[in-house]
């Protein structure tokens, strides 16, 4: 009884603190219809009780439901639901009514989630090393539809690599810095595979997302034929990490194959206010993006 009201105390609290600002986040997202909105926050309350009482739930995003295991998924969906309305949804058109996104460092789904909200008709092909937390995205595709999932991490050649887990299964990384603590026990033998040999088969990306903790050049290196059929990258750089992508970094290594590419959009610095320690760019890689679009 005392640890199911602790974890009352800490629904509560979540909610109070971060919870009411992603819901406010939420209902000014105007190019999200008003109906899909309501349906998201009203399944979200009942959501945060079962949670709270140890159990598992389910939110409704768009026109699916989406399985989450703890307060933390609720604010990394929602966060994603919104950065990916203020950063691509009414900035972004897409040249075709089915377009694909290549989604690295897919963790349990969430910007995948949030890719099928706002472009239903989209396929996306995720990627996710960890076999936990690759169980849950393959159970989201499962209910989003017109997702495939890989159990692998990408880099610049194929080896395999210590995966280091992080209590936010979304903070795991190939790369420890120097700010997140790591625990040296909970590591796990990924294979690591080139982006290229394993989207040979893809035809014109629309979109590819790298979020990988500090492995994003890296992941980069081995893709230069997947960037040179992609409109646009949308990519996790540092802000104050250690030994990790840098935006310049990401920059002078994209153009090098697209010399036309330039960063349109910055997201919202993650972190604490006064020392963030990363944030989205998202960059036009065929050059014919105008900035105000943006």
């Amino acid at each position: 009884m005392k640890q199911r009201l602790a974890a009352l105390r800490l629904a509560i609290r979540f909610y109070v603190v971060r919870s009411v600002a992603l819901d406010i986040a939420t209902l000014r997202m105007r190019h999200w219809p008003m109906t899909s909105r309501l349906r998201f926050l009203l399944s979200k309350a009942p959501a945060l009780v079962r949670l709270a009482a140890g159990g598992r739930a389910t939110l409704v995003v768009g026109r699916r439901r989406v399985m989450v295991h703890s307060l933390a998924d609720v604010g990394t969906v929602q966060a994603s639901l919104a950065d990916v309305h203020d950063d691509l949804l009414g900035h972004v058109s897409f040249d075709t009514a089915h377009p694909v996104v290549v989604d690295v460092g897919a963790n349990m789904g969430q910007f995948t989630t949030a890719i099928k909200a706002f472009w239903p008709s989209a396929s996306v092909l995720a990627f996710e090393p960890d076999p936990v937390v690759h169980a849950r995205l393959a159970d989201t595709a499962r209910r989003l539809g017109g997702v495939d999932t890989v159990a692998i991490a990408l880099g610049s050649e194929p080896a395999t690599l210590p995966l280091h887990r992080h209590a936010l299964s979304a903070m795991s990384t190939l790369r420890p810095g120097l700010i997140e603590t790591y625990d040296a026990s909970d590591t796990v033998l990924v294979p690591v595979a080139r982006l290229d040999d394993v989207t040979a088969d893809l035809p014109a990306v629309q979109l590819l997302k790298v979020d990988v903790e500090g492995f994003e050049v890296e992941v980069l290196k081995g893709a230069p034929n997947l960037l040179r059929r992609t409109s646009l990258l949308l990519v996790e750089v540092s802000l104050g990490r250690a030994d990790t992508s840098t935006e310049p970094e990401v920059l002078s290594l994209v153009q090098a194959i697209r010399p036309e590419a330039r960063v349109v959009r910055r997201g919202r610095p993650i972190g604490g206010s006064h020392d963030p320690i990363c944030q989205d760019v998202l960059v036009d890689l065929t050059g014919r993006l105008s900035t105000k679009d943006c």
